[in-house]
């Protein structure tokens, strides 16, 4: 009898293995795969609509992000939960919710279209922002959340394909030249549209969960008082990335914003990209805070000191490479543009950083924590952008990112520490810092060509990382486990 329990117990841990492998399989392939297609889309804009216009169709994009976030109203978060804990409630979930996020994304809509009508603001910059708001009701029908409640990760991955695939075919037959903005800034929404239809055929055809409209205030109202939490903590993460962008729009010229917008978009890719392991980990780290404290420890230690270690040179790398990386991407119009990359690039280092502590404060169930550091955080933002904008532009955008970026992890790593556990990071931060040192100051000192310089200060780099403890087997033993 023990020995069916035991053959019981370790066919269900790797039935468990299994799922968790193909769901974080087709959830990262889903993500780099469509947002690659769109940041190749992005480039081909910003060389074809010039500085100016690709500014404006990223204004019309942070437009989307702001009016997504409210219009979501958290239910993305919220409905995973749901759907996950109870799998026969999905179906109501599913009709309840996405109904409530068309009505709120509608009512914002015509809202914004009415406070336009009455501005003096030019008609092509008109069209923009209602192209952008746009992209608020075209997310709001999207099914994905119950497919990932419902750990169908695969479907996903078919709808983001959709969207991005018609994005690219769009802005390359519709987009000629500078006079292309607002076109592509409704492609980008209705490629979006075109994605949720997707997902609501395929969750129709194959799961049998057919989408109907349902109007139930008292329901949305309930729903709401428990998606709160989601709401905040999402507008206030989108606020304090994209603000900036939102600032410049009317504090400078188009053509400052499309410098600064290049590098941003880029930056953003990045951190996208450097998310995904994180994201990875977060049932990983849940459970284990759950179950075995210890191991959580463990494991959260290791992965901390794995993120400092390998952000810290990358980042080195591509600030060395910065005018380079930025002319091969976004063309010669876009050289002024090296400069703000060179501070958003440690941005990026900041923020992944950030969220690997954001995350496992989130695992240990202290949401309220994390929204109040990203709260503060996005404060910061808005603060040091109404300064730093209308006298420095783009670099004063990028400044305030950072700026705002240093305070969110300064007050989430000591409400980590607080909270949670005493981890050490302050020390693996400051080890990390020095070796970032040594291996800069190398490629400054030696004469060799820069590609020698940089391979000669990665192989120090990593010979300290190793010496040091910021990187061992057992570090990456750890991941491998997570």
């Amino acid at each position: 009898m023990t020995g069916v329990a035991e053959q019981y117990t370790v066919q269900g841990r790797v039935s468990i293995t299994r799922r968790v492998f193909s769901n974080v399989f087709w959830l990262v392939l889903s993500e780099v795969t469509s947002k690659s297609l769109i940041f190749l889309g992005t480039v081909y804009l910003a060389r074809e609509l010039g500085k100016a216009g690709f500014g404006l169709f990223s204004l019309s994009l942070a437009v989307g992000v702001y009016f997504w976030v409210v219009s979501d109203a958290g239910v993305t978060g919220y409905g995973v939960r749901g759907v996950a804990q109870n799998k026969e409630q999905a179906k109501e979930l599913y009709n309840t919710l996405n109904s409530l996020r068309l009505v709120l994304s509608v009512i914002l809509l015509l809202f914004f279209y009415v406070v336009l009508y009455f501005t003096d603001t030019p008609p092509e910059k008109k069209l923009v922002l209602l192209a952008g708001a746009f992209y608020g009701v075209a997310y709001s029908v999207s099914s994905d959340w119950v497919f990932r409640g419902m750990e169908k990760m695969q479907y996903i991955f078919a709808g983001r394909i959709t969207a991005s695939l018609a994005f690219l075919g769009g802005i390359y037959l519709l987009v000629d030249g500078p006079s292309g903005t607002v076109a592509a800034s409704f492609i980008y929404s209705c490629s979006v549209l075109a994605g949720s239809l997707v997902f609501l055929f395929i969750l129709s055809r194959k799961l049998g969960i057919p989408f109907v409209f349902r109007i139930s205030f008292r329901e949305w109202g309930r729903h709401l008082r428990e998606s709160f939490y989601f709401a905040i903590n999402g507008i206030f993460n989108n606020l304090s990335l994209f603000i900036p962008v939102f600032f410049m729009g009317f504090l400078s010229s188009d053509e400052d914003l499309g410098i600064f917008s290049a590098p941003h978009r880029l930056a953003t890719m990045i951190i996208s990209g450097g998310a995904l392991v994180i994201i990875a980990l977060y049932p990983t780290l849940s459970s284990l805070y759950v179950a075995d404290r210890e191991r959580f420890r463990k494991l959260h230690r290791e992965f901390e000191r794995l993120i400092l270690g390998i952000a810290m040179p990358l980042c080195i790398i591509a600030s060395v490479f910065s005018r380079d990386i930025v002319v091969f991407l976004f063309g010669k119009p876009y050289t002024d543009s090296a400069g703000i990359f060179n501070i958003l690039i440690w941005l990026v280092f900041l923020l992944i950083v950030r969220r690997s502590i954001g995350t496992s404060l989130i695992s240990a169930g202290f949401h309220r924590f994390n929204m109040f550091a990203t709260g503060g955080g996005a404060a910061v933002v808005i603060l040091l952008s109404t300064v730093l904008i209308p006298v420095y532009s783009g670099y004063g955008a990028a400044a305030a990112l950072t700026g705002g970026e240093v305070f969110i992890l300064i007050l989430m790593s000591e409400l980590f520490r607080r909270k949670v556990y005493r981890s050490g990071f302050l020390s693996s931060f400051v080890k990390v810092f020095l070796m970032g040192a040594i291996m800069t100051a190398l490629f400054m000192i030696l004469p060799f060509p820069r590609v020698v310089n940089v391979l000669i200060g990665l192989s120090v780099y990593t010979v300290l990382a190793f010496y040091s403890g910021i990187l061992n087997k057992k570090t990456f033993g750890a991941l491998m486990s997570g």
